[in-house]
């Protein structure tokens, strides 16, 4: 771990990604049983609130991915989207609402920014964000 002379010390790469692990946590259902669930990871979370996925656009559909990819215990699989759909809306939308909050997509704006459609952008060449020049996103072509 690198310490500067301000006395600030960085994380070095290893306790970085331990501090980033994926949160889990009991769930206790309002009809009673308990679940385990976990935090999304990044791909997962992007997967999940895209709009354009393709695999259930509507609210229903990012519920039911969230639902599917948060709930470890017990094991859920692809099979499972369409009894979700047929389930207690309670227990869905309770389990997925648990899910963001711990993996911090609610944030801000809570559950009804979440749920707010927002128009489909793209970026222009000029607009776009660009990694910094130590970045190891960029390629030797963007320093040039």
């Amino acid at each position: 771990m690198d310490e500067p002379a301000g006395g600030v010390r960085y994380l070095d790469k290893d306790e970085l990604f331990e501090r980033m692990r994926l949160p889990e946590e009991d769930y206790v259902l309002p009809n009673g049983g308990v679940i385990r669930i976990r935090g999304l990871d990044a791909d997962e979370a992007m997967i999940s609130l895209r709009s354009d996925s393709g695999e259930g656009d509507d609210v229903s559909g990012k519920m039911k991915r969230i639902f599917l990819a948060g709930v470890i215990n017990p094991r859920l699989g692809v099979a499972d989207l369409s009894l979700l759909g047929t389930s207690s809306a309670l227990i869905v939308l309770g389990v997925a609402t648990r899910i963001m909050e711990i993996s911090g997509l609610l944030a801000t704006g809570g559950l009804d920014a979440f749920l707010t459609e927002t128009p489909s952008t793209s970026l222009s060449p000029s607009t776009a964000p660009r990694p910094s020049i130590d970045s190891p996103l960029n390629s030797p072509e963007d320093s040039q």
